[in-house]
């Protein structure tokens, strides 16, 4: 990361089951290496935005939150 790349702390929510599975996967990929869990959290973003385009929330309709 250059310099210029600011880093933001994060607060999550989710199921038990789904933070163990996750941890158990990325812990395995990463080795532990120093921030395994903020490169996996990094990458299942990237892959989700990848997956998920703009367009594709175009027409749902907005949630009351």
């Amino acid at each position: 990361m250059s310099e210029e790349t600011k880093i933001k702390r994060v607060t999550i929510h989710v199921e038990s089951e789904l933070d163990y599975e996750f941890r158990r996967l990325a812990s395995q990929k990463f080795r532990f290496e120093p921030k395994w869990y903020s490169k996996a959290i990094k990458e299942a973003i990237l892959l989700w935005i990848e997956n998920n385009p703009e367009e594709d929330f175009e027409d749902l309709p907005e949630e009351d939150t």
